[in-house]
């Protein structure tokens, strides 16, 4: 198989969570296409066999992930520029200035070398010293060459790698245990951040080395929940209490791994030992099915199937749903437990080619918002959200608009792996500045003839659509409307608020007349309603409303910035109509278009109005 080109696939994709320029309308279409077949490209790699090990798969993405992606994406950043060609005038002007910078040059070199080689035995048999060492030494010698200043490097890059090496080693090097949460999302069941985290693991370190790992059942922990929480509005239909199992209820990847967390150790069984954790990775199931891509298939004798990356889900889904563990006082889930070895043992023995070929398959979907990190850790953090992994909902544009479109799946089945949705902003800038927006979301749900039950269900999808803060409501049609009715009455009932859920629903305020509600979250203003589809039919859900207000001026720039939601493929049609008397300078015209067949994780468009 041919091995893809990585080096173009990182830098065209960071150039999207970048503010970019945008392109001409006619080149749209082209640049949407090479995209596809970049990101299709990004995650094939040829396969490989190997012995078994006793280790998870759950460590491997928790410290080799953050090791392989930043550490390796800095190697290749660096390659790909030294590799270009260096002019005279570049050299440093003396002989010691030369030596230090071949020094440092070979030292990182050496380094990458050995955490590639020894990365993994250096986390899993006890040699976290080890990997700590290597990990410092590599950060002197990128100091060393920052401090050098060799004009021929870039700087930016250089700075990258130097704060993602920081945030590392604070992450690490540090006494005692650390817990790590990693969060398991199912997009066939869609929420906020991704879908429902029905698994979750644990990994605890010591000074890099992997002490303990566990897999367990979201639904577990909330059994021991003896704290009484009333849940969002919108989830009282079908429980009466809020625990870690939906507490990924807010968009912002922060908010909602920090109140997981919360929840997970209010429970007594992490509660009477005083446990708490240091940060949450959340992974999409695509992730999974890019090991697969890169390992071929793996054969699970007992259950009698072999998982490949074309039918894990299905496969998956099958078993937990209806499998030979669903059974009382069974863990359904169990097979991802046997998968767990075997995977893993494939992994392992990775010759060099495939762990370059794993390190940016896991940089694309990190970059993809298919990972998404948290951690209490501030360097750790700062760093997370510096380039884009953190998950969190972006800052309003000082002159622009803002829109993310959130589905979220309420007793619905598994029907989001069954439903195809596209969406439309159509804006005009009228003469006074006001810009006048037309949405539409179109969801098809294809799920009619399937043989699974939990794939025909009715699509029950409350939609939140996030606006910028003044953003006024003008119409809306082809909501479902759904009333919501509390199994029980918590004003009599012995329950507390949570403080973060109550923050922004005390901002809610029906808009009757349209089905519709309307809140605050994340600074943003939301439009929420409930947009239900049966299967086998196709429906849009039409919004026009009043966005910000410009200043028109000759050279007035404007942001647009759409983030969004993990797990969700969405086409994206977006076009703008400058006022009356203006072009804009990116188009030549007095009309702007943007198209993607997906949304990248930002996106984020800069124009300028330009006085004809």
């Amino acid at each position: 198989m041919e091995k893809p080109n990585f080096k173009k696939r990182i830098n065209s994709t960071l150039h999207d969570v970048k503010p970019v320029r945008p392109i001409r309308p006619q080149a749209v279409e082209q640049s949407s296409l090479r995209g596809k077949q970049a990101q299709d490209k990004a995650v094939r790699s040829p396969r490989v066999e190997g012995k078994e090990l006793k280790k998870p798969l759950l460590a491997v993405f928790v410290v080799a992930l953050a090791l392989i992606a930043l550490v390796f994406g800095a190697r290749f950043l660096l390659q790909d520029k030294l590799g270009s060609g260096i002019a005279a005038s570049d050299f440093p002007q003396t002989f010691s200035e030369l030596k230090d910078l071949i020094g440092a040059l070979m030292g990182i070199s050496s380094d990458i070398n050995t955490l590639k080689a020894e990365g993994f035995n250096f986390a899993f048999n006890g040699k976290g010293e080890e990997l700590i060492t290597t990990l410092k030494s590599l950060q002197a010698n990128v100091s060393k060459l920052d401090a050098l200043r060799a004009s021929f490097l870039v700087q930016s890059n250089l700075s990258t790698a130097s704060d993602g090496l920081d945030a590392l080693i604070a992450l690490l090097d540090k006494p005692g245990e650390q817990r790590f949460l990693v969060l398991f999302l199912n997009p066939s069941e869609m929420r906020p951040i991704g879908g429902f985290a029905g698994s979750y693991g644990e990994v605890v370190l010591t000074r890099g080395s992997v002490k303990e790992i566990k897999v367990s059942d979201i639904y577990y922990p909330d059994r021991f929940l003896t704290k009484k929480i009333v849940p969002p509005t919108h989830l009282q239909t079908v429980t009466v209490d809020w625990g870690a199992r939906d507490a990924a209820w807010f968009f912002d990847f922060p908010t909602s791994a920090q109140k997981t967390i919360e929840l997970l150790e209010a429970s007594d069984i992490y509660a009477k030992e005083g446990v708490k954790f240091d940060g949450v990775v959340a992974l999409n199931v695509k992730v999974i099915e890019d090991l697969l891509e890169i390992t071929g298939p793996v054969k699970l004798p007992e259950y009698g199937l072999t998982l490949t990356k074309d039918n894990f889900l299905e496969e998956i889904q099958r078993e937990v749903e209806v499998g030979r563990d669903k059974k009382p006082g069974e863990n359904p889930k169990r097979v991802l437990g046997a998968l767990t070895p075997l995977l893993t043992s494939r992994l392992n023995e990775l010759n060099d080619s495939d762990k370059n070929a794993l390190a940016f398959a896991f940089l694309a979907r990190a970059i993809n918002k298919d990972i998404q990190f948290y951690f209490n850790e501030s360097k750790a953090e700062d760093f997370a959200r510096k380039i884009g992994w953190a998950g969190e909902v972006a800052n309003l544009p000082e002159s622009g608009d803002y829109l993310a479109v959130v589905n979220v799946n309420v007793a619905g089945g598994k029907t989001d792996a069954r439903v195809n949705q596209a969406i439309k902003l159509k804006s005009e800038i009228d003469s006074t500045g006001r810009v006048n927006n037309h949405l539409t979301v179109s969801r098809r749900h294809l799920g009619r003839s399937d043989e699974a039950s939990w794939y025909r269900a009715q699509n029950q999808n409350f939609i939140k659509i996030f606006t910028m803060p003044d953003a006024e409501l003008v119409s809306l049609k082809g909501s479902t409307p759904k009333n919501v009715h509390p199994q029980i009455n918590y004003s009599i009932a012995d329950y507390s608020v949570d403080p973060v859920l109550e923050s922004i629903e005390r901002t809610r305020k029906d808009i009757t007349k349209y089905s519709t509600e309307t809140y605050l979250e994340s600074g943003k203003n939301v439009f929420a309603t409930w947009f239900s589809i049966l299967p086998g039919e196709s429906k849009t859900l039409e919004m026009d409303y009043k966005s910000t207000q410009l200043s028109l001026a000759d050279g007035v720039r404007y942001r647009v910035i759409i983030d969004k939601q993990s797990g969700v493929e969405s086409k994206l049609e977006y076009e703008i109509a400058a006022p009356l008397g203006f072009r804009w300078q990116e188009s030549n015209g007095s009309t702007f278009v943007y198209k993607s067949d997906t949304i990248p994780a930002r996106l984020i468009l800069e124009l300028t109005l330009v006085k004809e």
